[in-house]
């Protein structure tokens, strides 16, 4: 057995008495009973519905695992499929917890995460592994700036929870936070989609030294209008990429 330090001792008590101190002083309830302890209960979770939407991402209609029907895809659209898992609801509990880590930076509290995306997968592993299978993960950056205001980005929380769990199911993806977000660009929800797309002209960029994977799952908390993640899969396409396809958590 190693020779215990004093570090080894006092950092885990120190950090058990500021979690403790937090607790209390911050108490948690769940989103969606009220109950105190977490974010979102292990209980309200597990009658959540997570079938799952595969529907175009262009006409939102039944498309075949939420791959872009032939008839919609256009000169201009980049994004070959898509994947999500519930609609966006303004009173549904994943939506107020992604609002909370975008809006409200609660990011330590993100733990439900990987469990509702096993919850998922349970029951769409085999509609959709084929699109996970041998891809690179990319969260869809954030600008510095945003990111600085922030402290994190809630598509890489996403994307890192998406690869833990596909990795308990043996598909070995792994992630990738080489996507640059080269313009400053105004927040999208506050935008109708006309004024979305052109704000995210040429907002994406892939460094320059750096090789693009060849298949890429994309992947962000909201879709809506389709313009980020289809500017994102844009920039992918325009150095190397052949397959880009999306994942959300809820879909406008």
């Amino acid at each position: 057995m190693g020779e215990m330090t004093f570090d080894s001792f006092v950092i885990p008590v120190k950090m058990g008495i500021q979690s403790s101190i937090k607790d209390n002083l911050f108490p948690i309830f769940c989103v969606d009973c009220g109950r105190e302890g977490e974010t979102w209960c292990e209980n309200c979770r597990r009658q959540f519905d997570v079938a799952g939407i595969l529907f175009c991402p262009v006409c939102s209609l039944q498309a075949d695992n939420g791959k872009t029907h032939s008839t919609c895809a256009r000169a201009n659209w980049h994004l070959d499929g898509l994947v999500s898992l519930v609609p966006y609801r303004d009173n549904s509990p994943l939506t107020r917890l992604i609002k909370q880590l975008k809006y409200h930076f609660v990011s330590d509290n993100a733990d439900w995460m990987a469990d509702i995306l096993r919850i998922w997968l349970a029951f769409n592993s085999e509609r959709v592994k084929f699109i996970f299978n041998n891809r690179i993960i990319v969260p869809v950056p954030l600008h510095r700036r945003r990111l600085r205001e922030r402290g994190f980005n809630q598509a890489e929380l996403i994307a890192e929870a998406l690869r833990l769990v596909l990795s308990e199911r043996g598909i070995e993806d792994n992630v990738s936070t080489k996507l640059e977000r080269s313009r400053y660009t105004s927040a999208q929800a506050r935008l109708h989609e006309e004024a979305r797309e052109k704000n995210m002209l040429s907002a994406f960029k892939w460094p320059d030294q750096e090789v693009c994977p060849r298949a890429v799952v994309l992947v962000d908390d909201v879709y809506t209008t389709g313009a980020t993640m289809n500017m994102a899969a844009g920039a992918l396409k325009a150095v190397g990429a052949q397959s880009v396809w999306g994942f959300t958590l809820l879909r406008g």
